[in-house]
């Protein structure tokens, strides 16, 4: 973060830097942009970041992807 009291629009940015990292393609980040709203996929993408590998079966681009398609389904909880 570039700020001590980070908005929305920082966060979501940094959601979009952090992206990256996760293996989540830009397409992904605006499927889940789009499906979500920018606010809930960047929680959606910070939650992903906090788990531990093993947590994952594939990676955590699969799994937040996972978690774009629970959204479109209405399923994401």
């Amino acid at each position: 973060m570039r700020r001590l009291d980070p908005t929305w629009p920082d966060i979501i940015d940094a959601a979009d830097w952090l992206r990256q990292d996760l293996g989540v393609s830009k397409s992904l980040w605006g499927d889940a942009c789009l499906t979500m709203g920018r606010e809930l996929a960047a929680a959606a993408l910070a939650i992903v970041s906090t788990k531990n590998d093993e947590h994952f079966r594939t990676s955590p681009g699969g799994y937040f992807h996972g978690m774009v398609a629970n959204a479109k389904a209405g399923r994401l909880s």
